[in-house]
Formats: C-alpha cells, structure tokens, sequence
C-alpha cells in the first residue's frame, strides 16, 4: 500500500527537521523541512517551518524567498502572518502595512491573537521610532537615566539615577575627607 502523497523519505525528513528543531539546531532543521518535496502531505507545515527557522536565523530574504513559493490558498493568512512578521523583523514598517493590510479575520479564527499580537509590536515599534536619540542623549547628560525615562524604560532610568546619584555621593564624601588625589576619589569618580 503506498500513497504517493505520502513518501517515506519525505517523513523521513520532516521527522528529523522537527527533531533538529526540538534540539534547537535551526540550521539544521531548516535543511530537512527545506527537502520535504511539494507533493507531499507534510510540505505545507515543513515550508512555514523552514520559514520561522530562517527568521530565527536572521535569514529573512531567503525565507521570504520560500513563502513565494507557497501559491495554494489553503493557508494563505498564515503567509500573510509569517511575511508581516518579517517586515517587522526587517524593520520594514512600509512591507509591514502591506502585509498586514491582508489579515482576514473573519476566516481565519486560529490566527486572530498572532495578527493582534504583530500589530501591537507594530504600533509600539512606531511610538518609539518618534523618539529622538539625540534628545535622550542629552537629557541622560544633563540628568542621569533621564534619557531612558525618555525612551520608556522608567525602571531603568531610575536604577541609572540612583546608581549615578551614589557614586557621586561616595566620590564627593571621599573628595572632601581625602582630597582629589586619593586613589578611593579617583576610583569612585571614574
């Protein structure tokens, strides 16, 4: 009995590249989902693996590459999902509107909190591009941890006062009991 959507070497290879990524050994997992043929039962969930894999691995162009060569509308929003994600991955905010332009929530239930979740990282990645690097640059020099309160990390703007603020403290006290030539004012100032 053999089916010829259902070759063995083609399980053969989607076992060992879900095995490859269970071990966490991406490059290698990607190579196995990448020989899984087109014919093949398994070829749909070895292609958008391969795809996270080369995401993972910062191998966007060749796993946009693979997504193109996805036609059949089956899961056709599942490579809308995969390509939004890697316009965000590229920091590509124009592909990303693009892609997410597609979502279609009304057939597509299962991928509704991935879709929510990618325009949330979209929308935060926007709030923070408006921030001025240079403006954060000098309000840290002026106060310390001022410029990360700037960019929205309050609890790291704080820990760099307050660490900031007792350094200067130990380096002024040691300063008028010691002089500036000690080595403890020294230490404390740099």
């Amino acid at each position: 009995l053999r089916d010829e959507n259902y070759l063995a070497s083609d399980t053969l290879h989607f076992m060992r590249g879900w095995t490859a990524y269970l071990q966490q050994d991406l490059p290698r997992s990607a190579a196995y989902f990448s020989l899984v043929d087109t014919a093949s039962v398994f070829w749909e969930k070895s292609l958008f693996h391969e795809v996270a894999m080369l995401a993972h691995m910062k191998c966007y162009t060749q796993a946009e590459e693979r997504l193109k060569s996805y036609r059949d509308p089956t899961y056709e929003q599942l490579k809308v999902l995969q390509r939004a994600g890697l316009s965000l991955l590229r920091n590509d905010m124009d592909s990303y509107k693009m892609a997410a332009s597609a979502f279609d929530t009304s057939h597509s239930h299962y991928l509704q909190s991935e879709q929510a979740a990618l325009q949330s990282m979209y929308e935060e990645r926007l709030r923070l591009n408006r921030k001025s690097p240079w403006l954060a640059a000098s309000m840290s020099a002026l106060v310390p941890g001022a410029g990360k309160i700037y960019a929205g990390n309050l609890s790291e703007g704080i820990m760099s006062f307050v660490i900031t603020g007792a350094m200067a403290g130990l380096t002024a006290e040691h300063w008028v009991k010691e002089g500036i030539d000690d080595w403890r004012t020294i230490t404390f100032a740099s």
